[in-house]
């Protein structure tokens, strides 16, 4: 995860649209393992203008609505 913290803290909003995708991935494999990046996760949101990185946020907001 320490990966992914660094690609989400990444000044190329490509990177960090990638990096959110495969978050939702890791979350659908191993949901509740790694609530601990929310928040940077969070960070982001209005960096996203690709759809499926938009797609892949609103999923992680509606699966941890009650965490965020």
């Amino acid at each position: 995860m320490k990966v992914l913290r660094e690609c989400l803290g990444s000044k190329k909003e490509y990177v960090t649209q990638e990096t959110i995708i495969v978050i939702r991935d890791i979350f659908r494999k191993y949901p509740k393992d790694y609530e601990g990046i929310l928040k940077e996760i969070c960070e982001n949101l209005k960096t996203l203008d690709d759809p499926e990185a938009k797609a892949a946020m609103i999923w992680i907001i509606g699966e941890y609505v009650d965490t965020i």
